[in-house]
Formats: structure tokens, C-alpha cells, sequence
């Protein structure tokens, strides 16, 4: 920004984005603890770890995240310099300690602007305001006739208004230090969303950015609707959008998003944005702004100053329109301004954005009036019908307008080709279908939406269920974890989809746990044939509001689809079902799944692809919990084992214990207490004068008997196994599960005279189902399972 031609007549102050190296970082050190203007901001910083405590206090819930810790560190930093991120080399920074390192950016390279205006003007030798205050100058030339005010996006938002409340050079300093404070009560709260949410809800969210050419027609509101918790929460211009959504999510997205390119022939581009983790702009935040504004009401350290005379000359990045922070009466516009401010950094429902996007497909043309007449001949902005949709808004101001240009969709390529099932719709729905005392296990019913208003069928085909069972070693991963693309596969060729949790290993053995068939009166029962007798006797007459009108469900056709270990869940069903008197399923469907637990393979050491042994002592009981638990998100699925994070986490490193230490059957079949339970356990055998021969870190492997009857060859082979047709996918990379198991059980069951199918994808590893790209072999493959899913339920 040039100083040269006079304060600006729009100042605009940008989101977070990668924070600065630390050169630059010492740059803006010097500027904050060498500028007069920003004082009582230094001061503000050098004692966030004092108003940690007192927001710590007002807000028990905030204690997992560690706020004291980053804190201490940022206020050493500006009391003494050195390197402010050298602790955080191996992994993301926490939100509360990146916003509050955004602000201080942006606030000393706006006071250095101040510098240089002042200065600019004392070398003109103008009289006016600027000569003696450059603060009062720009609040004098964003907030005159035609000009276009002071704007931020996200938490530049909060720098915005400071900057607009600050009454002179000298009143910088305090407003920026209450913005300061409000950005770490917003970084700790969407922390508390997400990294540091308790161990078994925790789930991690991160945000890409799809892109397309100018003139192009994308459908992008669908494909982020078929995401669960996926939401639009930027849209940047008539060519770009900013898509937050899970961890697990993101690679397969940007597939569907890359292939949904391809096959429109459009230049799709898709790129994670640097700097941005966890959940901003979402109605989840609603309860943490209602909290965030009874501490404004009751602290004074978290109040704006009262504005310059001339007014606050924000302009909102919901609507465009000032936000009034007007101080006369009680102050309670004063208060509903904050929550504005606050709602826009946090707050917003995306729902309405992404039916926005999928029926109009370009941003708003109209100008902004006030910016034209501060001299910009044309402005483009983004557009949406929701506040969420123009929580986050890019305004393009150009000296010049040019003739708007027009491109044929698809650059004039051949006709477009979408993965099957690409643009089929659901409503989910949640409904518990098993309690065990207060466990409540839940399901997630995707109902089929049709496009339009509402035309029962006066006739409707009632639909099968599809009964989707997730992986994860058996021990992490949710009801959540599913492939979207397949999902929306079933939806379009008439199933409806159904994916269920259940009750975890290690708490639980797995015959005791999620595929229990026994007779214990008090003891599990299995979960999963739990969910296959729900899904035929109580799902069919669901009463729900949910519910579409006309959708019919035949509970005698189900089918059961797993990944992974959820593929062996879903294969137990042939004999765990029989065995409590309960039908089978229709068919079943298991993507790269063991099927042989007695194979040598898992009573060997196995080292992981990108996490290979490296002699690391790990504690298996550290993971253990005291209750059975249904769900378990911290590591994002199918990007578990490479991923880093994996080591922070004790259930996850089980993991790569089960693997590094030839452990899969013990933990899974044998189950593990907590380290408590084994603690007592060794205290007793010791006051009874015996020694524990337990070392539950390489306990012994379970009997052969015990392991037979987890696996589903060994049922095959001996009969107990129903004549289910049964599909098996692998791909011949994988180096977690063997192939060769998929290839061998196929031929157990072809010659025991099971309807048997089987679809190797060459050179494919462990999750070979992950692009939706209809020329990927990764793709072919599940349609030829589902064909075969089809050919034996529809």
C-alpha cells in the first residue's frame, strides 16, 4: 500500500492464511515492541497467559485445550524474542495461538503504515488531520462520500474493527488489545471443535479451495452436499469456493472433485488452504457466541472503545452494509454489533449456500456503489442467499471495466462424464437402533431426496437396505467413515443406505463385542446383527419427519457392505445371523477385508508403509478406555497408518503396535483391560504370592479354536457359513491385508457352491476404492461389485 498517494479510501485486512517464517517474524517483533502506537497491544500480549486463567475460569470446558502453554510461549516471544514456531515444526499450530500471531501481524504492519502516512504528509506539508494524526486522517478518508469503508474477512475482522474503533494513533494500541483477546477466545473455541475435543468425539476438519476457469458451469454445492459435515464456508468469487470439511474427507473429495473436472472437461483445480484447520463459519459454533458474548457483557478487557464520532465504518461480511457500534442508550447495539463480529468469524449456516451454488452458478454482477464512487470503474463480488454464504466475501475492484467474457461449458470438449450416482441426494438422519444400559448405539439412514418439489410416487419401488459396516482395525472410526461416492452409488441404483456404529475392541473381544452371537443374559450381544435385525423389523415402519413421503423400505432385502475390518463384520453376518434364529443378509459385500485369521500373516511382525517400526516403546493399555466406546475419530480414516499424528494418539498407536508386534488377534480376540484393571490384577496375584505372566505389550497369541470362529474362511470350510452371495474386492498392492485371502476364500466358497464374485484391482493398495473416477480401475471395480450386489437384492 503507498503512502505517497494519500490515505486509502477502502482498507481491507485479509483471513488467516500460513503464518511467517521466523525472519519475518522478527521483522514484526521489532515493529510491535519498537512502535509507540502498539504499547498497550504488547502489553495485552505479554499477558494473555493471565487472561487464559480468567477465561479458563468463566469457562471450564475450554481446560483440554492448552492455552496457558502456547501463550507463555508467544508472551516470551515478544518480551525476548528467538523462535516463536521452532515447537511446532512437526505439526499444525493451535487456532488460539495462529489468530492471535494473524492479528499481531496485521496490526503492526498497519501501524508501520501509519508511520510511513504521517510521514508522507509531514513531507507534503498539508495542514490536515494527517499531518498531526495519520489514524484520523483514514478514518477521514474510508469513512467520506463515495469511499468505501474498513473491511476484514474472518479473523481479519476482528483487526478491521479495531482499526475502525481506534479514535486517533493513541487509542490503536487498547483497541487492538481487545481484538487480540477475542481472537484467542475464537482460535480456543474452534480448537475445542477440533483437535483438542474430548479423545471419542473428536474429529478434525480442514479446508480446500476448488477452482475453476472464468465462464464455467460447476455443480459444486452437490458434490459438497453428499459429504457428511462438509460445508461451503467461503465463496471467494464467480470461479472459487473454500470447502471445509473432515480430515478422512479431504483426499477423497478432491478425487470426486478432480474427477467431476475430468469428466465435465472442465479445469477444475482443487488445493488445500494453507494456515486454516478446523471448523469456522458453522451453526455448531452457536452455543460457543452465546458464551463468547456473556464474558463481553461481564469484562470490560473484551469490549471495543467507544468509536470514533464519525462512526464504526465497518462494512459486514455478510451483507455489505455498515455494522453500527453506536454508544448511545444502554449499549446494546454496541453488544449486537460484537455479536455480528464474532457470528461472522464463527457463526453461519451452510445449507442454504450449497442450494445457492447448485441452482445459480455464477456470483452476483451488481457494483458496489460505494466503492465506484471512491473511483473504481467496476466491482465484482460473491453472492449467496444465506449468511453463510457471504460470511466470507472477495470484492475484485478494478480501475477499468472490460466486456464480461463468455466460454462455452467445458471449453468446448466432448460430452461430460460423471461418476454413476454423481448427483444423487440424501437427507441423514440419526436414530439409535441398540441400547446396553445407557450406550446408546446409533445408525445414520441416508433418505433419498429427489431433485424439485416434492411428486410422490403413487406407485413407489420400495428400496432394499444397504447395510454399511465401517473398518478401522476394529478398534477406532465411526459410522462416519464411509466412501460418499458409493453411498450416492446406492442411492441411485434404489437401496437405502444405512451405516451403523457399534461397540469397539479393545474394551470388548470381538466375539463378545460387535459380532456376538452367545447366550449371556447380561453379556453384548452382536452389534452388527443387532443393526441387520433392526434394519428388517423396525426400519421398514420407521415413523420420522425425516422420512420423505412415498420412500418404501423392504426390510426382507438387505444387503451388508463393509470396508476393511467392517468387511469381516459384515461376513460374519452369514453365520452369527443364523445362529440367533435371524435371517441372513440378501448378500454381502467386503472391501479389501481378512477373511483368514488363521493365515500366518497376522503372527508376523509387519512394518507399516510410512510408519515403519523404529523401536518406539509403546504402552498398549494407554489407549485402553473403562467403557465400551462406539466411535472413535481423532485419526482421520483411511489416511490412519502414514499419517504423523498417529504417534499422538494412544488408541491409535495401538495400531501400529498391533502390526509392529504381531498383536492384530490378542487385542481383537482376546480383548485388553485398562492399565488400572492390570494394575489390580498384578497387585493381587502379588498378595497372593504369584507374579503376573502377562506382558500385555507381547501377550500370547489366542487358541487356534478361538480364532476359527472370527474368521470367515474357517466358516466356509466347515459348512456354518449360509449360501450368502458373497463379493470380494482387493487390490493386489495392499500391504496390510493380504490379496492372496480375498483370492482364497473366493475359491472356498465357489467350491462349497456360494454365489461368489471377486474384482482384484492390479497393484492397487489397502484402500482401492478411493478415486470416483469413472476411468479408474479403482472404480470399475465397485461397479462390478455393486452390479453383483444388484443382480441378487434389486
Amino acid at each position: 500500500m503507498s503512502a505517497t498517494q494519500g490515505p486509502p479510501t477502502l482498507l481491507v485486512f485479509g483471513p488467516q492464511t500460513s503464518l511467517p517464517s521466523d525472519e519475518v517474524l522478527a521483522d514484526v517483533r521489532s515493529e510491535l515492541v519498537g512502535n509507540h502506537r502498539l504499547s498497550a497491544l504488547c502489553n495485552a500480549a505479554v499477558h494473555l497467559p493471565r487472561f487464559w486463567d480468567r477465561l479458563v475460569a468463566s469457562d471450564p470446558s475450554l481446560r483440554p485445550v492448552p492455552g496457558a502453554e502456547q501463550l507463555a510461549r508467544l508472551a516470551r516471544w515478544i518480551e525476548h524474542g528467538g523462535s516463536l514456531f521452532a515447537h511446532h515444526a512437526q505439526g499444525p499450530v493451535p487456532n488460539h495461538l495462529a489468530l492471535a500471531v494473524t492479528l499481531l501481524v496485521q496490526m503492526a504492519q498497519y501501524a508501520r503504515y501509519l508511520g510511513h502516512l504521517g510521514d508522507a504528509a509531514r513531507r507534503r506539508g498539508g495542514p490536515g488531520p494527517g499531518a498531526a494524526d495519520a489514524q484520523l486522517d483514514i478514518l477521514s478518508a474510508v469513512g467520506g462520500p463515495g469511499s468505501g469503508g474498513i473491511q476484514g474477512f474472518c479473523v481479519g475482522l476482528l483487526s478491521a474493527v479495531a482499526v475502525a474503533s481506534a479514535d486517533g494513533e493513541s487509542g490503536l494500541g487498547p483497541a487492538a488489545a481487545v481484538a487480540l483477546r477475542l481472537a484467542v477466545c475464537v482460535g480456543a473455541y474452534v480448537d475445542l471443535d477440533g483437535v483438542f475435543a474430548p479423545d471419542a468425539s473428536r474429529t478434525l476438519y480442514s479446508c480446500v479451495a476448488v477452482r475453476w476457469r472464468e465462464g464455467e458451469q460447476v455443480d459444486v454445492g452437490k458434490l459438497v452436499g453428499s459429504y457428511s459435515q462438509a460445508y461451503i464456508s467461503s465463496i471467494n468469487d464467480e470461479t472459487c469456493v473454500t470447502v471445509t470439511l473432515r480430515d478422512v474427507d479431504s483426499d477423497e473429495f478432491a478425487s470426486d472433485a478432480r474427477g467431476l473436472g475430468l469428466g465435465l472437461g472442465l479445469g477444475l483445480r482443487v488445493q488445500p488452504v494453507q494456515g486454516v484447520q478446523g471448523r469456522f463459519h458453522t451453526a455448531a459454533h452457536k452455543h460457543n457466541v452465546d458464551k463468547l458474548m456473556r464474558m463481553v457483557q461481564r469484562q470490560k478487557e473484551l469490549q471495543f472503545p467507544p468509536p470514533h464520532p464519525q462512526g464504526l465504518l465497518v462494512r459486514s461480511t455478510i451483507d455489505g452494509a455498515v455494522i453500527s457500534f453506536s454508544q448511545h442508550g444502554d449499549g446494546d447495539e454496541a453488544l449486537q454489533s460484537t455479536r455480528l463480529v464474532l457470528e461472522s468469524v464463527l457463526l453461519r449456516d451452510s445449507k442454504a449456500s450449497c442450494r445457492r451454488l447448485s441452482s445459480s452458478h455464477s456470483a452476483s454482477s451488481r457494483s458496489a456503489s460505494y466503492s465506484k464512487a471512491a473511483g473504481f470503474a467496476a466491482v465484482e463480488w460473491s453472492d449467496g442467499e444465506s449468511p453463510e454464504s457471504k460470511t466470507v466475501r472477495l470484492i475484485g475492484a478494478f480501475p477499468t471495466a472490460s466486456a464480461p467474457k463468455t466460454t462455452t461449458p467445458g471449453g468446448g470438449r466432448g460430452a461430460a462424464r460423471k461418476p454413476e450416482g454423481y448427483g444423487a441426494k440424501a437427507v441423514v438422519e440419526t436414530v439409535v437402533y441398540k441400547k446396553v444400559g445407557d450406550l446408546e448405539i446409533h445408525a445414520d439412514v441416508y433418505w433419498p431426496v429427489a431433485d424439485g418439489p416434492p411428486d410422490p410416487d403413487p406407485d413407489p419401488k420400495p428400496r432394499p437396505v444397504a447395510l454399511m459396516v465401517h473398518g478401522g482395525s476394529h478398534i477406532i472410526y465411526s459410522r462416519k467413515d464411509f466412501r460418499p461416492a458409493q453411498t450416492r452409488l446406492l442411492l441411485a441404483r434404489g437401496f437405502l443406505p444405512v451405516s451403523v456404529d457399534y461397540r469397539l475392541c479393545p474394551e470388548l473381544t470381538l466375539a463378545d463385542g460387535p459380532m456376538a452371537d452367545g447366550p449371556m443374559a447380561d453379556g453384548p450381544m452382536a452389534d452388527v446383527c443387532s443393526a441387520l435385525a433392526w434394519a428388517r423389523d423396525i426400519l421398514p415402519g420407521l415413523d420420522s419427519p425425516a422420512r420423505p413421503a412415498g420412500v418404501v423400505v423392504d426390510g426382507a432385502r438387505v444387503a451388508a457392505i463393509g470396508w476393511s475390518s467392517g468387511g469381516m463384520l459384515a461376513l460374519s453376518l452369514a453365520w452369527t445371523a443364523p445362529a440367533r434364529g435371524l435371517p441372513p443378509p440378501t448378500a454381502v459385500l467386503g472391501f479389501y477385508c481378512p477373511t483368514d485369521y488363521t493365515d500366518k500373516w497376522w503372527t508376523t511382525p509387519i512394518d507399516i508403509p510410512g510408519a515403519a517400526s523404529s523401536g518406539l516403546a509403546l504402552d498398549v493399555l494407554e489407549g485402553v478406555h473403562d467403557a465400551p466406546l462406539t466411535s472413535y475419530g481423532v485419526i482421520g480414516a483411511h489416511a490412519a497408518l502414514p499419517d504423523p499424528r498417529i504417534l499422538e494418539d494412544a488408541r491409535c498407536r495401538m495400531i501400529l503396535h498391533m502390526n509392529w508386534k504381531a498383536q492384530t488377534l490378542p487385542v481383537i480376540v482376546d480383548g485388553l483391560p485398562t492399565r488400572a484393571a492390570a494394575d489390580r490384577d498384578d497387585e493381587a496375584l502379588a498378595g497372593a504370592g504369584r507374579v503376573s505372566v502377562t506382558d500385555w505389550n507381547a501377550a500370547p497369541q489366542p487358541d487356534l479354536d478361538r480364532v476359527r470362529a472370527v474368521s470367515p474362511r474357517a466358516h466356509v470350510e466347515a459348512g456354518t457359513y449360509a449360501p450368502v452371495p458373497t463379493f470380494l474386492v482387493h487390490g493386489t498392492g495392499d500391504d496390510l491385508i493380504p490379496w492372496r485371502q480375498s483370492q482364497d476364500t473366493y475359491d472356498v466358497l465357489v467350491a462349497r457352491g456360494v454365489p461368489a464374485g471377486l474384482a482384484l484391482v492390479d497393484g492397487a493398495a489397502h484402500i482401492c476404492d478411493r478415486s470416483s473416477d469413472p476411468e479408474s480401475d479403482g472404480w470399475k471395480a465397485v461397479l462390478k461389485a455393486y452390479t453383483f450386489l444388484g443382480k441378487y437384492v434389486l
